[in-house]
């Protein structure tokens, strides 16, 4: 989606999904009020860790709200940009997902599934 509410849906070639690999859902994306609320599924909360797209680390604090359910709180507000979230970092099982985040207020968008389907 665009900053002027427009989207385009592309053609899904393929894909596959294997139950037992590591899943982060981001939810919403882009994030708002500065929280990031996530699901995860076979990733520990400590393997978690928010990066800028050029590598550098942000302290975050973490919140178990449920289950799976968890809100990152960076510890600083942050600019407009690409971020990325690992977990599992440093095993054969490192997934990364993107976050947008938009200073901008955004609409509430539901839950994306973000998966690493190799």
């Amino acid at each position: 989606m665009d900053l002027y509410g427009k989207f385009e849906y592309s053609e899904v070639a393929d894909v596959i999904c294997r139950p037992d690999h590591p899943i982060i859902l981001v939810g919403s994306n882009p994030m708002v009020n500065n929280v990031i609320r996530i699901r995860t599924f076979r990733i520990p909360d400590e393997s978690l860790r928010l990066t800028t797209s050029e590598g550098k680390f942000l302290p975050e604090q973490l919140s178990r709200i449920v289950t799976n359910e968890t809100e990152l709180r960076p510890q600083a507000s942050l600019a407009t940009g690409i971020y990325l979230l690992s977990g599992n970092r440093d095993t054969p099982n490192q997934i990364t997902v993107k976050v947008l985040v938009l200073l901008k207020s955004c609409v509430e968008l539901d839950w994306f599934v973000f998966t690493d389907c190799n």
